[in-house]
C-alpha cells in the first residue's frame, strides 16, 4: 500500500498539535453523523416528516465535512493520520457520551457544543503553535459557521408549534447553502444545492383544510344559491353579482353527498383511499387531489 506523502511544512511537534486537534475534529464530526443519521431513522410523531428532513439534512451536511476535513489532514499529515483504530475509539468515546441524552434536539445541540468548544481549541491551539495555513484558517472558520446554522435550526425547531415544523425546516433545507465534497479544493466544482423531497402529491389532499379559506376568499354570503337568492335583496345586494360570488364558493354538504360514494360513507367519500364495499369503490378510484365537477 502506498501512502501519500505530508506537505505541512512543520516542526514535528507543530505537527502534533495539529494532528491532535483535527483528530478530535474528525472523531466529533462522525459520531455526530451517526446521531443525526440515528435521529433521523427515528423521528415520529406530529411532527415526524418535519424532524425527518431536519436530520437528513444535518447528517449529509455533516458527511460532506468529514470528507473535507480527512482529506486535508491526509494532505498535511500523511495517511496514517486517519488511521482507523485510534479513530474508531475516540469516536465511540464520543458518540456514547450523547446517547445518554434521549431528546434528539437536546443530542443535537449538545454534540454542537462539543464540537464548536474542539474548533475553538483546534484553531486557538495551532495558531499558537504557528502551524495555520490560510487554507486551514477559512476551512474551520467556514465549519464553524455552519454549525452555528445546525444549532440555529435545532433551536427554532424545538420552540416552533408542531404545526410549523415542516415549514420551517423545508424552507431552511432549501436555503442551505450548497456543500462541495472537498470544499478545501481550489476550484473544485461545488454539488448540487440540496432539495428536501416533498411527497404531498402521496396523500390525498383534506378539501376541509382549505375550504374556509375558499369561502373567505370568495367574498360569497353562502355557498348555497337558494340562500343567496333570499338573503341578496334583503341586504341590498346585486343577485346577478352574488350568485357569480356562490359559484367561487366550496360546495354544500348536499354536492358532496351527489358525488361517488356518497351513499356509503357521507361527507367522507372525498377522504376514502381503499374499500372492500363494491359500491363505494368509484370513490375510492379518485384521484389524490379530490375536485369536485364543475356546476
Amino acid at each position: 500500500m502506498t501512502t501519500k506523502n505530508a506537505y505541512l511544512d512543520a516542526t514535528p511537534l507543530q505537527k502534533k498539535v495539529t494532528h491532535e486537534h483535527l483528530c478530535g475534529i474528525l472523531a466529533i464530526l462522525r459520531a455526530q453523523e451517526m446521531s443525526y443519521q440515528t435521529s433521523h431513522w427515528q423521528a415520529s410523531g406530529l411532527s415526524y416528516y418535519g424532524n425527518h428532513l431536519l436530520f437528513q439534512r444535518l447528517y449529509e451536511s455533516v458527511g460532506a465535512e468529514i470528507d473535507g476535513i480527512a482529506e486535508k489532514m491526509v494532505g498535511y499529515l500523511g495517511s496514517e493520520s486517519v488511521n482507523l483504530a485510534p479513530q474508531a475509539v475516540k469516536v465511540a468515546t464520543v458518540a456514547v457520551g450523547w446517547a445518554k441524552i434521549e431528546c434528539p434536539f437536546h443530542r443535537g445541540l449538545a454534540s454542537e457544543k462539543q464540537l464548536q468548544a474542539a474548533i475553538k481549541a483546534a484553531y486557538d491551539g495551532i495558531k499558537e503553535a504557528k502551524a495555520m495555513t490560510l487554507g486551514l484558517d477559512d476551512f474551520l472558520m467556514a465549519m464553524s459557521n455552519a454549525h452555528d446554522t445546525n444549532a440555529y435550526l435545532l433551536q427554532q425547531v424545538m420552540a416552533a408549534p408542531p404545526a410549523r415544523v415542516a415549514a420551517l425546516v423545508e424552507r431552511r433545507f432549501k436555503a442551505a447553502p450548497p456543500i462541495a465534497k472537498n470544499a478545501h479544493t481550489v476550484g473544485e466544482p461545488k454539488a448540487p444545492r440540496p432539495v428536501a423531497p416533498n411527497a404531498k402529491d402521496e396523500f390525498y389532499d383534506n378539501p376541509r383544510f382549505y375550504e374556509t379559506h375558499d369561502f373567505a376568499q370568495s367574498g360569497a354570503i353562502s355557498n348555497s344559491e337558494v340562500v343567496a337568492i333570499h338573503a341578496a335583496p334583503e341586504l341590498g345586494i346585486p343577485l346577478k353579482k352574488e350568485l357569480k360570488k356562490v359559484e367561487q364558493a366550496p360546495v354544500t354538504t348536499g354536492e358532496i353527498l351527489s358525488q361517488p360514494g356518497g351513499e356509503q360513507f357521507g361527507t367522507l367519500n372525498r377522504l376514502v383511499v381503499k374499500t372492500e364495499d363494491p359500491d363505494g369503490k368509484q370513490a375510492a378510484q379518485k384521484a389524490p387531489r379530490w375536485t369536485f365537477a364543475p356546476r
